[in-house]
């Protein structure tokens, strides 16, 4: 697992899960101060998604999830790596579902 950055924008790479590439727009929800952040997904799988955000946020914090297509239900989250600066991925964060996702 790589914590900080990605090797390259492949969607399967050494992955058991494939990534669907799909823009959702997601309301990020940080737990402290109950501040909302609105942002969209770069892709996507029932496991986790990567999202294109410049929020700052730490490796291995707890957020939750609001997507637009069910903005009923939050999705609890964990921050599973975030892209090195000098890379493609420099504003992309990677959240790990703490529940798969079903159906």
């Amino acid at each position: 697992m790589l914590l900080f950055g990605m090797l390259d924008d492949r969607l399967s790479v050494g992955r058991g899960v494939e990534r669907r590439p799909v823009q959702i727009a997601v309301t990020v929800v940080l737990g402290g101060d109950w501040a909302e952040y609105r942002t969209t997904t770069v892709d996507f799988s029932d496991y986790g998604l990567r999202l294109e955000s410049d929020l700052t946020l730490s490796l291995f914090q707890h957020v939750g999830l609001l997507l637009a297509t069910r903005p009923d239900h939050v999705i609890e989250a964990s921050v599973a790596w975030m892209g090195r600066s000098d890379s493609a991925q420099s504003a992309q964060v990677g959240l790990k579902f703490l529940k798969p996702l079903q159906g």
